[in-house]
C-alpha cells in the first residue's frame, strides 16, 4: 500500500505533467488512464500544498544608481550629482563647518 506522502507526489507529478502537456484534463486523464473526477479531486485537494517539483522563482533585480543625493547639515541643504567628486565634497564641507 502506497504512502499518502507517495500518492500526493505522484498526484502532483500528475498535475505538472498535464500542465506542460497542454492537453486538456480529459485528454490527459484519457491517455493516462486516470479518472477525471479523482484527477480534480485530488487537484483541489492539494492546491494549497507545496509542489513537489515546484522550482524557486528568480526574479530579476534591476539596481538603479540615484542621478543625485541630498545631505542636509545645519539647517542647509545641498544635493549634488552622483558624479559630483568626492574631494570637492569634502572640500565644501569643510568650509561649512568654519
Amino acid at each position: 500500500m502506497r504512502s499518502s506522502q507517495e500518492k500526493r507526489k505522484q498526484w502532483q507529478a500528475h498535475f505538472a505533467a498535464q500542465r506542460e502537456s497542454g492537453l486538456s484534463v480529459q485528454r490527459y486523464c484519457d491517455k493516462h488512464q486516470l479518472k477525471k473526477h479523482q484527477f480534480i479531486y485530488y487537484k483541489q485537494q492539494l492546491k494549497d500544498e507545496p509542489s513537489i517539483e515546484s522550482k524557486p522563482k528568480l526574479l530579476p533585480i534591476v539596481v538603479q544608481r540615484p542621478k543625485s543625493i541630498q545631505i542636509k547639515i545645519n539647517g542647509i541643504s545641498l544635493e549634488l550629482d552622483v558624479a559630483t567628486p568626492p574631494s570637492w565634497l569634502a572640500q565644501v564641507l569643510m568650509e561649512m563647518g568654519r
